[in-house]
């Protein structure tokens, strides 16, 4: 599986941040699955909220969102969200400029 975190060639740091968002769910939600049926944990509802770590915390953080909304108003919760997606694009654009280009230079053409 290709690395989510790998930018590909001419991909915009947008495009880049969306795919790797996207990506890095699907990859981490696999490996919990992996995880859950090493460990040999029966598939029911409550088993898969109480022992699926990415479902787990995803409704933790929505329940949060739903708090915050309730307590502090729509408008903390917008600046909440913005300022949620400005770190996530920091830290993307971080990753972007790491990872961009990265490309193994061949030495000698007789030993790859």
């Amino acid at each position: 599986m290709l690395d989510p975190s790998l930018p590909l060639y001419n991909q915009t740091l947008y495009s880049y941040a969306s795919h790797n968002s996207i990506k890095a769910i699907q990859v981490t939600y696999a490996y919990e699955e992996r995880r859950l049926a090493k460990k040999k944990v029966e598939t029911s509802p409550f088993n898969i909220l109480s022992y699926n770590r990415v479902i787990l915390f995803n409704t933790m953080h929505v329940i949060y969102l739903s708090l915050v909304w309730y307590f502090l108003g729509p408008k903390t919760f917008l600046f909440h969200i913005l300022y949620s997606l400005t770190m996530l694009m920091l830290v993307d654009s971080t990753n972007y400029v790491e990872h961009y280009g990265l490309v193994l230079k061949q030495l000698n053409k007789d030993k790859p």
